[in-house]
């Protein structure tokens, strides 16, 4: 902790650089304009502005009170320098670029990249407060300082343009900071239309080392979180579940008036093209118009849909009784349909996003900015509404089914037949049974986790009796007979050299017959499952690596293993024999389960593990688990959707038209192979299962 502390207070320090060395160019830019002899009364602006630079420095970092306001004000001045360099270059800069010059803008570049290791450093050294939010007040603070300036130097005509491109930025930060699914596609389109079609036909010369160090300073920090932020799908997206009835009908309306204009700037394109060609465009741009009609209806019926069932969920939360302030949104909206809604708005949404992309590429043209922006703008909007729709449906909810076995800790030798058990062994093992059942009952209930028993008896359990009930558990359906989303199995005891659970008798279970059982039934040599499950395994083990070695090479299965081990220097002390480890720094089975449990309920995913325990949990998960997706809705809420809106042909065709082209896999493909990628080279430490409770690696 002092560690890191220490590190803290250097990266504070580290922070100033990147300040000084934008003061230092501009300095410089002050010995250009000295040197080309230029009014005094522009240098006296100049200087000036450098001043004030050096002042919001010692502003920024003089002191810890009033952080976030030092910091909005420091954001709101360096969007004002940026917007400057940017938009006045040929106030400071009418002669031809020299070497002076290109010194200039290297410090620019300079600072910008000091600017970003710092903030990957802040990341790196968890000095960092997550919180769900779209766009931070500093964010809005550097794009709203960017966008005066920008106002005051362009000409009237190109304002428009550099709202609708700065509602854009926004919104491409607002899509990294949530983790969407089309977040990176939508950032490098973004960079080529903003950069070729936007900035470029405004009208007004611009320095573009500038313009690409604003947008750095920008969205680095966003593009920094979608790896380092450790809040699930469903905190991220919290801040979205309360905005009040009014807000969401506004953001709807901003979204039609917006489609509206596009769909008038579309058509404009018929008039520029020549007369023997409208033969061919105008029924092209008709049957086209006419699908992005009926997908939008449809977007904007998902999008109002959505809206009221959050509503609803937010006052049943607020009717609910002090008594259980423990229930999540969450599962107020798992419960209200929202998931159901949302399995059906992803592919609206899909359908949506494709026909803007086919609609706003035919009608595509460059003698203007103004609709490029829009077209940035409605992507935006649309990536970010199925971001929304693709997490609440494979996040949201879901059925989870468990079992447990608490086996006798007594010392297991598998050549014996008979083992001598110390004189308060059986007080002990009750004591330790009853604790983990209520701390898995606890647990349970909190997580509406449906349970198949807990095996417990002083003597031990029989191996059939137990593959019974495992098989049982495999092979245990839902109320509709369809296999639950999560199959949970707990086991507390001892375990042999290879991984395999000692159990009554000498009896003994290996990791492969476990695995190869759930396989046949709801696994990969499954013939008759319908749709795949994931299999949980959570082991208060002393050893546990055979288990999670196994389960990280697993390629077709969705597994899961949760356990813990012995700190390394804990480790070391007690192979040396070293007499100052004490008896609470020894490790047996039982002491996970209610740390784990108690840190799932009542600790936050930020407050980390516990500092002082000497046990550290662990995971590993097999290749695909990130690919799993919580199954479709059982009840046919398509149609209670479609008969609730008049325009319900619409949703059938766009619901049709996604699934025939396979639009929701197609466009969840480049964050599939991004989780994929990441938990394979950087797992997270907090991993979310999607029933409200995390696995965690320390």
């Amino acid at each position: 902790m002092m560690y890191k502390l220490k590190l803290i207070e250097k990266l504070r320090y580290l922070k100033i650089l990147p300040g000084l060395v934008m003061v230092i160019s501009i300095l410089t830019l002050i010995s250009n304009l000295v040197s080309y002899e230029a009014d005094m009364d522009l240098l006296f602006g100049v200087g000036i502005t450098s001043l004030v630079s050096g002042c919001i420095i010692y502003f920024e970092f003089s002191s810890n009170s009033l952080q976030d306001f030092r910091i909005c004000i420091a954001n709101l001045w360096w969007g004002l320098i940026l917007g400057l360099f940017t938009f006045s270059v040929k106030y400071y800069r009418w002669w031809s670029y020299d070497d002076r010059d290109r010194l200039t803008d290297m410090l620019l570049t300079t600072s910008t990249l000091l600017r970003c290791c710092c903030i990957f450093l802040d990341r790196c050294a968890a000095n960092v407060v997550y919180k769900s939010c779209l766009v931070t007040r500093s964010e809005m603070s550097m794009i709203c300082g960017f966008f005066s300036v920008g106002v005051f130097f362009v000409n009237g005509e190109a304002d428009v343009d550099l709202f609708v491109v700065s509602v854009a930025s926004t919104l491409l930060i607002s899509n990294m900071r949530m983790k969407c699914t089309m977040a990176f596609p939508y950032m490098l389109l973004y960079a080529a239309v903003s950069g070729i079609a936007v900035y470029d036909n405004m009208g007004h010369k611009m320095n573009k080392y500038a313009l690409i160090c604003y947008h750095l300073h920008l969205i680095f920090p966003s593009v920094s979180d979608f790896y380092f932020s450790p809040l699930s799908a469903i905190e991220r997206w919290s801040c979205t579940f309360w905005l009040s009835w009014c807000k969401q009908l506004l953001i709807i309306a901003c979204a039609l008036i917006t489609e509206i204009i596009f769909c008038l700037l579309a058509y404009y394109v018929i008039f520029i093209h020549p007369e023997f060609e409208l033969l061919i465009m105008v029924p092209i741009l008709t049957f086209v118009f006419i699908i992005w009609v009926c997908a939008h209806f449809g977007f904007l019926s998902s999008e109002i849909t959505l809206a009221g069932k959050l509503v609803e969920c937010q006052e049943f939360y607020r009717k609910l009784p002090t008594s259980n302030s423990g229930t999540d949104i969450a599962h107020i909206m798992s419960n209200k349909g929202v998931r159901q809604l949302a399995m059906v708005g992803q592919q609206i949404v899909s359908c949506a996003l494709l026909s803007t992309v086919v609609f706003g590429g035919l009608a595509w043209r460059r003698e203007n900015a103004t609709y490029p922006a829009i077209v940035l703008f409605i992507l935006g909007l649309e990536c970010l509404s199925f971001g929304r729709h693709r997490e609440l449906a494979v996040k949201l909810g879901g059925t989870c089914t468990a079992y447990a076995i608490i086996a006798p800790t007594t010392v297991a030798n598998p050549k014996s037949i008979v083992t001598l058990l110390p004189v308060d062994s059986i007080k002990k093992q009750n004591d330790r049974a009853t604790s983990l059942i209520s701390s898995l009952h606890r647990f349970f209930a909190i997580y509406l986790v449906e349970s198949l028993g807990c095996e417990y008896s002083t003597s031990g359990t029989g191996v059939g009796a137990v593959d019974d009930k495992i098989r049982n558990l495999f092979s245990k359906r839902h109320n509709n007979d369809s296999s639950y989303d999560t199959y949970m199995l707990y086991y507390s005891g001892l375990t042999l050299a290879d991984g395999s659970l000692v159990l009554a008798g000498n009896g003994t279970i290996s990791p492969e017959q476990i695995i190869r059982t759930w396989q046949e039934t709801c696994g990969s040599l499954c013939r008759d499952l319908s749709s795949p499950s994931r299999l949980l395994l959570v082991l208060d083990v002393a050893d546990a690596g055979p288990w999670l070695r196994m389960v990280s090479n697993l390629r077709c299965d969705y597994v899961a293993v949760q356990a813990c081990r012995l700190d390394g220097d804990v480790i070391k002390k007690l192979d040396s024999g070293d007499p100052e480890v004490g008896i609470e720094q020894k490790f047996e089975p039982g002491d996970f389960t209610p740390m784990w449990c108690h840190w799932n309920t009542s600790c936050s995913s930020s407050e980390g593990w516990y500092g002082e325990s000497p046990l550290r949990p662990v995971y590993a998960v097999s290749r695909r688990w990130t690919d799993f997706a919580l199954r479709s809705p059982y009840n046919n809420v398509k149609d209670d959707f479609s008969h609730a809106w008049i325009c319900r042909p619409c949703l059938a065709a766009s619901t049709s038209c996604s699934r025939k082209l396979n639009l929701v896999r197609l466009l969840g493909a480049p964050g599939r192979r991004y989780r994929r990628l990441k938990m394979r080279w950087f797992p997270p430490g907090v991993l979310d299962t999607g029933h409200g409770f995390k696995l965690v690696r320390m």
